[in-house]
């Protein structure tokens, strides 16, 4: 096997249609790995950051790609030099590309980033599937080469399996729950004249991104940074993502409204029969009308009707999920740290003294507790 380096982003911009055939020929087709979502992703996000796609050929045949970059960061309050997926939050998972030999891919990348690249500290392979070859293979090619490596939880997301008509499937829901939509339909009503409207294409609606993003001001997730507008790489990101979505016939936008007013919003992916929901927010002002909620079921019902066959409600395992479906895809982040010792102590940071301090810490609560339960008998 040969490994080419792709640390240009003309030249990367260059690999679309040989990436794309390739990814179709895997099992891990998804939206998330196609190019156009890095190209989107590098155009916000990749400032201070430097490309490093590797190519793995057999026979100079493309049989593997490995997202990769490169990046100062921070691990534990520790400055290092990081090699990982070209990924951050807003990326629901990551994974390498291998039409075959799978193995051999990550061996090649593993063994490119260890003798071949900058000196680095630690590679991170955040959010891996765990139903996917990737982290048994990489712990046996670790242990194989001698790596020092983790392998952390990551999110934990819902999805819907879609196996059903909608009729069929609400029937078998709990009376407390049909009890609970209608109550929140109800209340929500209150505030006004309640419109839902559905955006396949943001170049036919421009307007719609202002409102986005005027929701993003007004959510609370705003407050701790995390809205969708509460900075200019969000912003490009998800402009640029929905266009390009727009174009492929990918974008499902959720926007509600209150006469006229918007008050929440979803901003999902539809990509081989699965929908994507990457982003979901509301006017915190309305908190106590639950137009998330009401928004929710109005959306998962089109999608019953919409003939796909899951829907994959992203994020973290959030506790109105848990009311529509009992199913979780686990992902797992795999770091590796280079030989040395300043590897070796992040190494022994992670995998032993945070573990011992939050065990520590979790004594400490129990202590308390049991304390507080003697002195009020």
């Amino acid at each position: 096997m040969t490994v080419e380096r792709v640390s240009d982003f003309d030249a990367f911009l260059h690999l679309e249609d040989p990436w794309n055939r390739l990814l179709e020929r895997t099992p891990t087709d998804t939206v998330f790995l196609r190019h156009e979502w890095f190209r989107c992703w590098w155009e916000a996000y990749g400032r201070d950051r430097s490309l490093s796609v590797l190519l793995i050929r057999e026979k100079g045949a493309l049989i593997g790609i490995s997202p990769l970059m490169i990046s100062r960061a921070s691990f534990r309050g520790f400055p290092v030099r990081r090699i990982g997926f070209i990924e951050n939050p807003e990326t629901p998972r990551s994974d390498f590309i291998a039409s075959r030999n799978p193995e051999g891919v990550i061996d090649e990348t593993i063994a490119f980033v260890t003798e071949q690249m900058t000196p680095w500290h630690i590679l991170v392979l955040n959010n891996i599937p765990v139903d996917s070859d990737t982290r048994g293979l990489l712990e046996t090619i670790c242990r194989k080469r001698g790596m020092p490596y983790l392998v952390l939880p990551a999110l934990r997301s819902p999805y819907l399996r879609i196996e059903t008509d909608w009729d069929s499937f609400y029937g078998k829901t709990t009376q407390r729950f049909k009890k609970r939509l209608r109550y929140n339909k109800n209340r929500l009503e209150k505030v006004g004249h309640i419109s839902v409207e559905n955006v396949g294409r943001i170049n036919e609606h421009e307007s719609v991104l202002r409102d986005l993003y005027a929701i993003g001001q007004r959510s609370w997730k705003n407050g701790i940074g995390r809205s969708i507008s509460c900075n200019t790489e969000n912003r490009v990101f998800f402009s640029e993502l929905g266009r390009m979505a727009g174009e492929k016939g990918w974008l499902s936008l959720w926007l509600m409204k209150a006469d006229g007013k918007p008050l929440a919003f979803e901003y999902h992916l539809q990509y081989k029969g699965r929908v994507h929901a990457l982003r979901s927010e509301f006017d915190e002002a309305y908190a106590a009308h639950s137009p998330g909620a009401v928004l929710e079921s109005h959306i998962v019902r089109t999608i019953f009707e919409g003939g796909f066959r899951e829907y994959d409600m992203g994020g973290s395992q959030d506790e109105y999920k848990k009311h529509w479906t009992p199913f979780i895809r686990e992902q797992c982040n795999v770091v590796i740290f280079n030989r040395g010792m300043y590897p070796g102590f992040l190494r022994f940071l992670e995998g032993r003294f945070i573990p011992a301090a939050r065990r520590s810490r979790g004594m400490i609560r129990l202590k308390e507790f049991m304390s507080a339960r003697k002195k009020r008998r």
